[in-house]
C-alpha cells in the first residue's frame, strides 16, 4: 500500500484590501491563483493527501479564514486536507500570539486535524503516521516570527512512536516552524531539545 502527500505551506490568505503584507495580489486578493494551483493538484494527483504546515492565512482575521475556508472547502469536506497552525495564522502579520486566533484556526479546521484533544496529534493515512506538531502556542510572548513545541508536547512525543499503530507506519511530521533553519526569526526556538527528542 502507499500514499501520495501533496505538502503546502504558507499561502498567507489575504482577501482584505490595502494589506500591509500583499505577497501576491492574485493569491491574496481573489485566490484565483491559488484555485488554478488546486485544480492542478486535483487533476494531477486525485488521491493525494494534502498536507498544509502553516501560515493559511496572513493575519488570522475572520474575513481570511472564511477566504481559507471557500478555497480549502472542497479537501475539508472530502477528509483529504491535514494542517497545522504557523504563527501568521494565530496573529497580526505572524508577529503577536493572539489566542483568539489561534482558537479559530483549530475552529475552522478541526476536522483537518487528528482525532486526539492532544498536542502533537496523530492521523493515519494509510500507511503513514501523520504527527501534527502545534509550534505557535508555546512561543505565545515572544513576539517575533519563531516558534516553540514546549515542554508538554516534548514530553508525549516518545509516547506517540511508542504507540503500536504508529511504530507500524512510516512517521511524517508536520510543523510550521523550521527545526534545522539557522536564521533567528524563522528557527524552531527549542529546536536542540526537538531534535534530541526526536
Amino acid at each position: 500500500m502507499s500514499v501520495q502527500i501533496v505538502h503546502l505551506s504558507d499561502l498567507h490568505f489575504d482577501g482584505e484590501p490595502d494589506s500591509w503584507n500583499d505577497n501576491d495580489w492574485a493569491l491574496n486578493k481573489a485566490g484565483a491563483e491559488f484555485e488554478a494551483q488546486a485544480k492542478f493538484i486535483d487533476s494531477e494527483y486525485p488521491k493525494a493527501h494534502i498536507a498544509i504546515t502553516g501560515d493559511i492565512t496572513d493575519s488570522g482575521t475572520m474575513a481570511q479564514y472564511r477566504l481559507a475556508e471557500r478555497l480549502l472547502g472542497t479537501w475539508l469536506e472530502s477528509g483529504k486536507l491535514s494542517v497545522v497552525p504557523g504563527n501568521h495564522d494565530c496573529g497580526t502579520y505572524g508577529l503577536h500570539f493572539n489566542e483568539e486566533r489561534w482558537t479559530t484556526f483549530y475552529r475552522t479546521f478541526g476536522t483537518a486535524v487528528g482525532r486526539s484533544s492532544t498536542l502533537p496529534w496523530v492521523k493515519h493515512v494509510g500507511p503513514v503516521a501523520l504527527i501534527g506538531f502545534d509550534s505557535t502556542k508555546a512561543s505565545k510572548g515572544t513576539g517575533w516570527a519563531c516558534g516553540a513545541v514546549g515542554g508538554t508536547q516534548l514530553q508525549r512525543l516518545g509516547e506517540v512512536f511508542e504507540n503500536p499503530a504508529v511504530m507500524g507506519r512510516v512517521p511524517v511530521v508536520l510543523m510550521h516552524h523550521h527545526p534545522f533553519d539557522k536564521a533567528d526569526t524563522t528557527l524552531l526556538a527549542d529546536a536542540p531539545e526537538f531534535r534530541r527528542t526526536l
